[in-house]
């Protein structure tokens, strides 16, 4: 007398996730909005990711800001990243997944661009006095030295090349064009989004069963008596792995009770 549907999504497919409840909703008469990954690594075009020179490295507590062709700020997340042989992972780039998967379905295949603020409670003024500071106060110290102070060393070459300045080049000798240009870049350093990571490696799937044919208060189908929906298998996420929990959870409870009475009200117990 009632069927419930916790499928899951297709993220994941090893553990058994493989988006059977998608086709069931359909043989039902229901609406599947498109699929796409979410709560995914996101992959960068850029040579320092193509020459592995970043792999590895862990940044805590920055912010990623996103945006679009015409230079439309997506969203700000923020929090922790890693880079990796293909682009940038950890929860912070998790977040941003979401937004360049709903961004390139809306315009297409095009490149998206991604800043990275390393020091997000701190302006530029506060960063180029410290910094100029430090170049004042020891002036036979190269700029490549001051900035390992600030940023792991494998991402220092990185910054002085894109700021134009020579790692070589000592804080007497340092330009105030040069330091401005390399504080913009400590504040947002760029980088090029092509696309995520594949939905099978995502942690969470995007789209789904329509919430228009759910009752909420229940998660009945509004098409078809005796079914109800929970989980992954609706278009709903969450922003972080913890909501989507929460979403699996609630639904699922939701959903259980109100086909359990429907069974126990049809069987006369």
């Amino acid at each position: 007398p009632a069927v419930v549907v916790a499928t899951g999504g297709k993220s994941v497919p090893r553990t058994g996730s493989t988006g059977d409840g998608y086709e069931w909703a359909r043989a039902a008469g229901h609406t599947v909005t498109p699929l796409y990954p979410t709560a995914v690594p996101l992959v960068l075009d850029d040579p320092a990711i193509a020459d592995r020179s970043l792999q590895g490295i862990s940044l805590r507590d920055v912010t990623l800001t996103l945006h679009d062709p015409r230079g439309k700020r997506l969203t700000t997340e923020r929090g922790d990243i890693v880079f990796t042989h293909f682009g940038v992972s950890g929860p912070c780039a998790l977040r941003v997944s979401h937004y360049v998967s709903v961004a390139r379905r809306k315009l297409g295949d095009v490149p998206l661009r991604l800043d990275i603020d390393l020091f997000p409670d701190r302006s530029q003024e506060d960063l180029m006095r410290e910094i100029g500071s430090q170049a004042a106060a020891e002036p036979r110290k190269t700029v490549k030295t001051l900035l390992r102070r600030l940023l792991p060393d494998r991402m220092v070459p990185l910054v002085l090349e894109r700021s134009g300045i020579s790692g070589e080049t000592t804080g007497a000798h340092l330009p105030k064009a040069g330091l401005a240009a390399l504080v913009r870049l400590l504040k947002a350093l760029p980088f090029t989004v092509t696309g995520t990571r594949p939905l099978e490696e995502a942690f969470v799937t995007g789209g789904g069963v329509s919430i228009r044919e759910i009752d909420p208060r229940t998660m009945a189908s509004r098409l078809k008596e005796g079914l109800f929906f929970a989980g992954e298998v609706l278009d709903v996420h969450g922003h972080t792995g913890g909501y989507n929990i929460t979403i699996a959870f609630s639904t699922g409870y939701a959903a259980g009770t109100a086909a359990a009475r429907l069974a126990l009200g049809r069987s006369g117990e």
